[in-house]
């Protein structure tokens, strides 16, 4: 007979294997964090899993010196934050994208929109949207898988100020966000 799982639990394990197969690390990694040399991947990065010991800082071979000085001489929040890492690497970095936050719900932990000014977009919306997308930056629109419906958006001042879609990133259904950059900071 099975023995039932605690649903967060369940999910947790999930998330954990996910990250493991997307960046090609043991499972027990996720949780134990450290330094990686990734062969699949051309460029650095950190991974911050909520209540793990510590971030997954990873890279191709010749950044491993490197990463493993970020993650001997900074602390969990600051490396985890990506500053550290992106400053141990300004000369051979061609671009900083982030840091970005990636997090997961259960039906337990999503609640209803907070104001009235939050609805699902439709195809009428669509040129919203677009225009949203003109008014961010390029990496940040481009990685925020924010392009289709089925999307929420949250309308202020005239116009849409952010969008939250749904997608599937590396087999992982997400919620992609964006919102406009002078409507940041405001909750």
């Amino acid at each position: 007979m099975a023995v039932p799982v605690d649903a967060e639990e369940y999910w947790r394990a999930e998330v954990d294997h996910w990250w493991a197969e997307v960046l090609q690390v043991p499972v027990d990694a996720v949780r134990a964090g450290g330094a990686f040399v990734l062969g699949h991947v051309n460029h650095a990065g950190v991974v911050a899993v909520d209540n793990a010991a510590n971030p997954i800082v990873y890279g191709p071979a010749e950044v491993l010196p490197t990463l493993q000085a970020a993650v001997r001489a900074s602390s969990g929040d600051d490396l985890a934050e990506g500053h550290y890492l992106a400053a141990s690497l300004a000369p051979q970095a061609s671009r900083v994208l982030g840091p970005a936050w990636y997090g997961y719900a259960t039906a337990r932990t999503v609640r209803a929109a907070p104001s009235h000014a939050v609805r699902q977009l439709q195809e009428r919306d669509l040129p919203l949207l677009a225009r949203l997308h003109k008014q961010t930056p390029p990496a940040e629109r481009e990685e925020s898988g924010t392009t289709n419906l089925p999307a929420f958006g949250y309308f202020d001042d005239g116009g849409l100020q952010a969008v939250a879609c749904l997608g599937v990133w590396h087999g992982m259904p997400t919620i992609g966000v964006l919102t406009h950059p002078r409507a940041r900071g405001r909750g």
